[in-house]
Protein backbone atom coordinates (compact mmCIF):
# COMPACT_ATOMS: atom_id res chain seq x y z
CA UNK A 1 0.00 0.00 0.00
CA UNK A 2 1.49 3.34 -1.07
CA UNK A 3 0.54 6.39 0.94
CA UNK A 4 0.48 9.99 -0.21
CA UNK A 5 -0.59 8.92 -3.69
CA UNK A 6 -3.95 9.73 -5.21
CA UNK A 7 -4.56 8.28 -8.59
CA UNK A 8 -7.43 9.06 -10.99
CA UNK A 9 -10.26 6.53 -10.76
CA UNK A 10 -12.69 5.38 -13.38
CA UNK A 11 -16.36 6.39 -13.39
CA UNK A 12 -18.85 3.64 -14.25
CA UNK A 13 -19.35 3.54 -17.98
CA UNK A 14 -21.82 1.75 -20.21
CA UNK A 15 -19.19 -0.85 -21.05
CA UNK A 16 -18.42 -1.71 -17.42
CA UNK A 17 -19.88 -5.20 -17.74
CA UNK A 18 -17.00 -6.11 -20.04
CA UNK A 19 -14.70 -5.97 -17.00
CA UNK A 20 -17.21 -7.28 -14.49
CA UNK A 21 -16.12 -10.91 -14.46
CA UNK A 22 -12.49 -9.86 -13.96
CA UNK A 23 -13.54 -7.50 -11.20
CA UNK A 24 -15.47 -10.17 -9.35
CA UNK A 25 -13.04 -13.00 -9.93
CA UNK A 26 -13.97 -16.59 -9.13
CA UNK A 27 -15.91 -15.74 -5.97
CA UNK A 28 -19.03 -14.49 -7.73
CA UNK A 29 -20.27 -18.07 -7.96
CA UNK A 30 -23.49 -17.22 -6.11
CA UNK A 31 -24.35 -14.31 -8.40
CA UNK A 32 -25.10 -13.66 -12.03
CA UNK A 33 -25.28 -10.41 -13.96
CA UNK A 34 -29.05 -10.54 -13.43
CA UNK A 35 -29.21 -11.37 -9.72
CA UNK A 36 -26.14 -9.80 -8.13
CA UNK A 37 -26.66 -7.30 -5.35
CA UNK A 38 -24.03 -5.17 -7.09
CA UNK A 39 -25.70 -4.96 -10.51
CA UNK A 40 -28.67 -2.85 -11.54
CA UNK A 41 -30.08 -2.66 -15.07
CA UNK A 42 -27.17 -4.72 -16.34
CA UNK A 43 -24.36 -2.49 -15.01
CA UNK A 44 -22.39 -2.33 -11.76
CA UNK A 45 -24.01 -0.17 -9.12
CA UNK A 46 -23.18 3.52 -9.34
CA UNK A 47 -20.45 4.25 -6.76
CA UNK A 48 -22.48 7.27 -5.65
CA UNK A 49 -24.96 4.79 -4.16
CA UNK A 50 -22.24 3.48 -1.86
CA UNK A 51 -20.61 6.78 -0.93
CA UNK A 52 -22.46 7.17 2.38
CA UNK A 53 -21.39 3.69 3.47
CA UNK A 54 -17.81 4.96 3.67
CA UNK A 55 -18.56 7.43 6.44
CA UNK A 56 -18.84 6.49 10.09
CA UNK A 57 -22.06 8.35 10.87
CA UNK A 58 -25.82 7.82 10.79
CA UNK A 59 -25.92 8.03 6.99
CA UNK A 60 -23.72 4.92 6.73
CA UNK A 61 -26.42 2.87 8.45
CA UNK A 62 -29.31 3.91 6.20
CA UNK A 63 -30.58 1.97 3.14
CA UNK A 64 -30.01 3.52 -0.28
CA UNK A 65 -32.51 3.57 -3.16
CA UNK A 66 -30.40 2.45 -6.10
CA UNK A 67 -32.06 4.46 -8.88
CA UNK A 68 -32.12 7.73 -6.95
CA UNK A 69 -28.86 7.73 -5.03
CA UNK A 70 -26.67 10.46 -6.50
CA UNK A 71 -26.62 13.62 -4.35
CA UNK A 72 -27.65 16.68 -6.37
CA UNK A 73 -24.55 18.67 -5.42
CA UNK A 74 -22.09 15.84 -6.13
CA UNK A 75 -19.61 16.71 -8.90
CA UNK A 76 -17.53 13.91 -10.45
CA UNK A 77 -13.97 15.14 -11.03
CA UNK A 78 -11.73 12.21 -11.88
CA UNK A 79 -11.39 9.92 -14.84
CA UNK A 80 -8.91 7.14 -15.45
CA UNK A 81 -8.47 3.57 -14.28
CA UNK A 82 -7.60 1.90 -10.98
CA UNK A 83 -7.31 -1.81 -11.78
CA UNK A 84 -10.07 -3.87 -10.19
CA UNK A 85 -11.89 -0.91 -8.65
CA UNK A 86 -14.94 1.17 -9.59
CA UNK A 87 -15.19 4.75 -8.39
CA UNK A 88 -14.46 8.42 -8.86
CA UNK A 89 -12.81 11.57 -7.62
CA UNK A 90 -15.39 14.11 -6.55
CA UNK A 91 -16.36 17.27 -4.75
CA UNK A 92 -19.58 18.82 -3.46
CA UNK A 93 -20.56 22.11 -5.09
CA UNK A 94 -21.17 23.97 -1.84
CA UNK A 95 -18.36 22.45 0.24
CA UNK A 96 -15.15 24.27 1.07
CA UNK A 97 -12.07 23.28 -0.91
CA UNK A 98 -9.98 20.42 0.44
CA UNK A 99 -6.22 20.05 0.69
CA UNK A 100 -6.49 16.65 -0.99
CA UNK A 101 -8.83 15.48 -3.72
CA UNK A 102 -11.76 13.50 -2.22
CA UNK A 103 -12.27 10.10 -3.83
CA UNK A 104 -14.26 6.92 -3.44
CA UNK A 105 -13.85 3.46 -4.96
CA UNK A 106 -15.10 -0.05 -4.32
CA UNK A 107 -14.53 -3.64 -5.38
CA UNK A 108 -16.98 -6.51 -5.03
CA UNK A 109 -15.28 -9.55 -3.47
CA UNK A 110 -18.14 -12.07 -3.57
CA UNK A 111 -20.67 -13.62 -1.21
CA UNK A 112 -19.60 -13.90 2.42
CA UNK A 113 -21.86 -15.33 5.14
CA UNK A 114 -24.92 -14.63 3.00
CA UNK A 115 -24.07 -11.00 2.17
CA UNK A 116 -22.36 -9.14 -0.67
CA UNK A 117 -18.86 -8.24 0.53
CA UNK A 118 -17.14 -5.03 -0.57
CA UNK A 119 -13.66 -3.62 -0.24
CA UNK A 120 -13.98 0.18 -0.07
CA UNK A 121 -11.29 2.86 -0.17
CA UNK A 122 -11.99 6.56 0.23
CA UNK A 123 -10.43 9.88 1.07
CA UNK A 124 -12.60 12.74 2.25
CA UNK A 125 -10.13 15.52 1.44
CA UNK A 126 -7.77 15.01 4.37
CA UNK A 127 -4.48 13.11 4.32
CA UNK A 128 -6.33 9.93 5.34
CA UNK A 129 -6.77 6.97 3.01
CA UNK A 130 -9.54 5.01 4.65
CA UNK A 131 -10.18 1.37 3.82
CA UNK A 132 -13.06 -0.87 4.86
CA UNK A 133 -14.52 -4.31 4.42
CA UNK A 134 -18.30 -3.96 4.54
CA UNK A 135 -21.20 -6.27 3.73
CA UNK A 136 -24.45 -5.18 2.11
CA UNK A 137 -27.80 -6.71 1.17
CA UNK A 138 -29.97 -6.01 -1.85
CA UNK A 139 -33.69 -5.78 -1.00
CA UNK A 140 -35.71 -4.95 -4.12
CA UNK A 141 -34.52 -1.52 -5.25
CA UNK A 142 -32.68 -0.78 -2.01
CA UNK A 143 -29.18 -1.58 -0.84
CA UNK A 144 -28.88 -1.97 2.92
CA UNK A 145 -25.70 -2.08 5.04
CA UNK A 146 -25.32 -5.44 6.77
CA UNK A 147 -22.15 -4.95 8.80
CA UNK A 148 -18.54 -3.81 8.93
CA UNK A 149 -15.82 -6.44 9.20
CA UNK A 150 -12.73 -4.23 9.40
CA UNK A 151 -11.62 -0.66 8.77
CA UNK A 152 -8.51 1.46 9.03
CA UNK A 153 -6.41 4.36 7.80
CA UNK A 154 -2.95 3.60 6.41
CA UNK A 155 -0.73 2.42 9.34
CA UNK A 156 -3.74 2.57 11.63
CA UNK A 157 -5.09 -0.81 10.48
CA UNK A 158 -5.29 0.05 6.77
CA UNK A 159 -6.57 -2.91 4.75
CA UNK A 160 -4.99 -4.52 1.68
CA UNK A 161 -4.98 -7.84 -0.21
CA UNK A 162 -8.60 -8.64 0.64
CA UNK A 163 -9.78 -11.83 -1.06
CA UNK A 164 -12.30 -14.64 -0.72
CA UNK A 165 -11.40 -18.30 -1.14
CA UNK A 166 -14.70 -20.11 -1.02
CA UNK A 167 -16.24 -19.02 2.27
CA UNK A 168 -12.92 -17.95 3.81
CA UNK A 169 -11.92 -14.29 3.88
CA UNK A 170 -8.27 -13.23 4.03
CA UNK A 171 -6.88 -9.70 4.30
CA UNK A 172 -3.95 -7.73 5.67
CA UNK A 173 -3.88 -4.74 8.00
CA UNK A 174 -0.90 -2.42 8.37
CA UNK A 175 -0.02 -1.28 11.90
CA UNK A 176 2.13 1.20 13.78
CA UNK A 177 4.36 0.36 16.80
CA UNK A 178 1.61 1.04 19.36
CA UNK A 179 -0.91 -1.22 17.62
CA UNK A 180 1.66 -3.96 17.06
CA UNK A 181 2.03 -4.29 20.82
CA UNK A 182 -1.73 -4.00 21.31
CA UNK A 183 -2.07 -7.35 19.48
CA UNK A 184 -0.21 -9.23 22.18
CA UNK A 185 -1.76 -11.17 25.03
CA UNK A 186 0.22 -9.22 27.63
CA UNK A 187 -0.63 -5.82 26.08
CA UNK A 188 1.97 -3.59 27.79
CA UNK A 189 0.29 -0.62 29.42
CA UNK A 190 1.19 2.31 27.18
CA UNK A 191 -0.02 5.83 26.58
CA UNK A 192 -0.41 6.35 22.82
CA UNK A 193 0.07 10.10 23.19
CA UNK A 194 3.36 9.86 25.10
CA UNK A 195 4.94 6.42 24.98
CA UNK A 196 4.85 4.94 21.46
CA UNK A 197 3.89 6.10 17.98
CA UNK A 198 0.36 5.08 17.03
CA UNK A 199 -0.13 7.34 13.99
CA UNK A 200 -1.20 6.39 10.48
CA UNK A 201 2.14 7.31 8.88
CA UNK A 202 4.56 5.04 10.80
CA UNK A 203 4.02 1.55 9.40
CA UNK A 204 6.16 -1.18 10.94
CA UNK A 205 4.21 -4.40 10.36
CA UNK A 206 1.55 -6.10 8.28
CA UNK A 207 -0.89 -8.33 10.13
CA UNK A 208 -2.38 -11.26 8.22
CA UNK A 209 -6.01 -12.15 8.94
CA UNK A 210 -8.14 -15.20 8.18
CA UNK A 211 -11.77 -14.20 8.61
CA UNK A 212 -11.63 -11.93 11.68
CA UNK A 213 -8.74 -13.66 13.46
CA UNK A 214 -5.15 -12.60 12.94
CA UNK A 215 -2.81 -15.47 12.06
CA UNK A 216 0.65 -14.00 11.71
CA UNK A 217 2.57 -10.76 11.36
CA UNK A 218 5.36 -9.54 9.09
CA UNK A 219 7.87 -6.90 10.21
CA UNK A 220 8.12 -4.72 7.11
CA UNK A 221 10.66 -1.96 7.83
CA UNK A 222 14.04 -3.40 6.90
CA UNK A 223 15.87 -0.19 7.84
CA UNK A 224 13.92 1.40 10.68
CA UNK A 225 15.86 4.43 11.89
CA UNK A 226 15.32 7.04 14.58
CA UNK A 227 14.13 10.34 13.18
CA UNK A 228 14.82 13.66 14.84
CA UNK A 229 11.59 15.45 15.72
CA UNK A 230 9.55 12.25 15.43
CA UNK A 231 11.17 9.43 17.43
CA UNK A 232 11.92 11.73 20.36
CA UNK A 233 8.25 12.70 20.69
CA UNK A 234 7.58 9.34 22.34
CA UNK A 235 9.18 8.05 25.51
CA UNK A 236 9.91 4.49 24.38
CA UNK A 237 10.10 4.85 20.59
CA UNK A 238 13.90 4.81 20.34
CA UNK A 239 14.02 1.67 22.49
CA UNK A 240 11.30 0.05 20.36
CA UNK A 241 13.26 0.89 17.21
CA UNK A 242 16.44 -0.66 18.61
CA UNK A 243 14.60 -3.87 19.55
CA UNK A 244 12.91 -3.94 16.15
CA UNK A 245 16.24 -3.59 14.33
CA UNK A 246 17.58 -6.49 16.39
CA UNK A 247 14.71 -8.70 15.21
CA UNK A 248 15.33 -7.67 11.60
CA UNK A 249 19.08 -8.37 11.89
CA UNK A 250 18.33 -11.81 13.35
CA UNK A 251 15.96 -12.61 10.48
CA UNK A 252 12.92 -12.68 12.76
CA UNK A 253 10.54 -10.97 10.37
CA UNK A 254 7.69 -13.51 10.26
CA UNK A 255 6.03 -13.83 13.67
CA UNK A 256 3.14 -15.99 14.85
CA UNK A 257 1.21 -15.33 18.08
CA UNK A 258 4.05 -16.68 20.22
CA UNK A 259 6.60 -14.62 18.31
CA UNK A 260 4.61 -11.42 18.77
CA UNK A 261 4.16 -12.19 22.47
CA UNK A 262 7.93 -12.70 22.76
CA UNK A 263 8.49 -9.33 21.07
CA UNK A 264 6.22 -7.72 23.68
CA UNK A 265 8.09 -9.43 26.53
CA UNK A 266 11.42 -8.27 25.08
CA UNK A 267 10.03 -4.75 24.78
CA UNK A 268 8.81 -4.80 28.39
CA UNK A 269 12.10 -6.06 29.78
CA UNK A 270 14.29 -3.79 27.61
CA UNK A 271 12.25 -0.60 27.49
CA UNK A 272 9.85 -0.53 30.44
CA UNK A 273 11.81 -2.26 33.18
CA UNK A 274 15.36 -2.04 31.85
CA UNK A 275 18.11 0.27 33.18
Amino acid sequence: MVFGKRHPISWVAATALCALSALWGTNAYADTAQTSALVIDGSPIDPACLLNFAFDDESSRQPVELKHCKPEDLVIKGDGAEPGMIGFEYEFRHASKNMYQPYFEYRYLGRYHGHALLFVENGSGTAGQFTQLISVDRVDKFLRPAGKIASGDRCDAGISNAALDGDKLSYDQTVSPYFLLALTRSRPKLDSTKDLDWGPSNCVATVHYRDKQWISLTLTQKDLQDQSGATDQFRYQACFNKLYRGYIAAGKTELDHNGVDQFAMDFTSSCLTGP
